[in-house]
């Protein structure tokens, strides 16, 4: 009589051991979509995400770097454009934004590093951001060994973190991100190193991420939204002609490789920022899935 429930005891425990290693580290889930803020300026409000490093000079100091889609930036007027970083009050257990300005251009320079065939654009940041930003390991972004390693492939389900209609739509008081579900719809890379992933993109995603949770619970940045895919028709009628864009529900990703290697080989000082004075308080959230 007492074997029955030993046997249900065992499967279970073994069921625990098998499945712990499918799920993320608690809290990795949480930093990434923390890393992910809304940037923008005038002409442009979209999606930016933030990696850190150590310095390769000077081991004792860490890098933090910008990355976001290039058209994000080229879109953008003027010489700054705002990162919405967040800061929490303690005493009034609140969670505030804190915007910050970050110098984009000087003069007709462009401050920021990019790989324009691709459409994608890095620039450092201050060492010293106050307050401190969440950030993505260097690590965690997929090098080109990791489409062998990894079960990256049609089919493989996958989340992508930004802010959809940025300049509308607040998905949180605090200005956390969405993170969405979907599945890489197809890869090729033969001619042109981008995929497709079945999220239905919206203006203001562009410059997001996409990551995918290993089977040991590691997280892997795999991408960046680059832009939604269309369908366009063309009609033609007796007294006009046009065009009709049906939205696929498809967005158009860049391997992380890229944004490793624009990383390691962009040569930058830090970018000028500039902290506003006025703090927007709102009440107490947190990143959720």
């Amino acid at each position: 009589m007492l074997r029955s429930p030993l046997l249900v005891f065992s499967a279970l425990v073994c069921f625990a051991s098998f499945a712990a290693p499918l799920l993320a580290k608690p809290g990795d889930k949480t930093l990434v979509a923390s890393a992910v803020y809304r940037f923008g300026g005038t002409g442009s409000n979209a999606t930016g995400w933030v990696v850190k490093r150590v310095d390769p000079k000077h081991a004792e100091k860490t890098e933090y770097w910008l990355v976001t889609a290039t058209h994000v930036l080229t879109a953008m007027q003027g010489e700054k454009a705002t990162l919405t970083l967040r800061k929490f009050d303690a005493e009034k257990d609140l969670w505030e934004r804190a915007p910050l300005e970050v110098a984009i251009r000087s003069g007709e320079k462009n401050l920021w590093t990019e790989a324009g065939d691709l459409d994608v654009a890095v620039m450092r940041l201050p060492d010293d951001i106050d307050p401190a930003v969440d950030s993505i390991p260097f690590a965690w972004l997929s090098p080109a060994s990791d489409w062998e390693s990894l079960p990256i492939e049609a089919g493989q389900m996958v989340r992508c973190v930004g802010f959809p209609h940025a300049s509308q739509f607040n998905p949180s008081k605090a200005g956390y991100p969405m993170v969405r579900l979907g599945c890489i719809a197809s890869v090729t890379r033969e001619k042109e190193p981008m995929f497709l992933v079945d999220f239905n993109t919206f203006e203001g995603d562009s410059g997001g991420l996409v990551y995918l949770e290993t089977e040991a619970g590691d997280i892997k940045v795999i991408g960046l939204t680059r832009a939604q895919h269309f369908l366009d028709e063309r009609y033609k009628l007796v007294y006009g002609e046009g065009l009709i864009r049906q939205r696929l529900g498809l967005s158009i990703v860049v391997p992380s490789e890229r944004i490793r290697q624009l990383i390691e080989s962009a040569d930058q000082t830090e970018a000028p920022t500039e902290q506003k004075t006025k703090i927007e308080e709102t009440v107490k959230s947190a990143a959720v899935e």
